[in-house]
């Protein structure tokens, strides 16, 4: 489904859910392989999904509901997809 298809599919709830996308500081994280340890980046992005009426009202609760001490860019807010929702496809049923 495009992000079009979603737009299409949203456009008739009042309530809807988005996608707010968050970028943060990079970070590393320490890795222990059997006797070895090793830095392995952290990603900086976190996605946090929110049921609203409009994509401002996604972005302020998202911001308020976004407990880190780091401080976190706003990147975007977008409507969810099937797939955002853990939604997975099927076989047709046959007759």
């Amino acid at each position: 489904m495009t992000q079009e298809e979603a737009n299409a599919y949203w456009a008739q709830r009042e309530w809807k859910k988005w996608v707010v996308l968050f970028k943060g500081p990079k970070r590393l994280r320490l890795e222990r392989i059997g006797n070895s340890a090793a830095l392995r980046p952290l990603s900086p992005y976190r996605e946090m999904f929110v049921r609203a009426r409009s994509r401002n009202g996604a972005i302020s609760v998202a911001r308020a509901n976004l407990f880190t001490k780091e401080r976190m860019e706003l990147i975007g807010a977008r409507l969810a997809r099937p797939y955002d929702l853990g939604c997975v496809q099927t076989p047709e049923a046959r007759a």
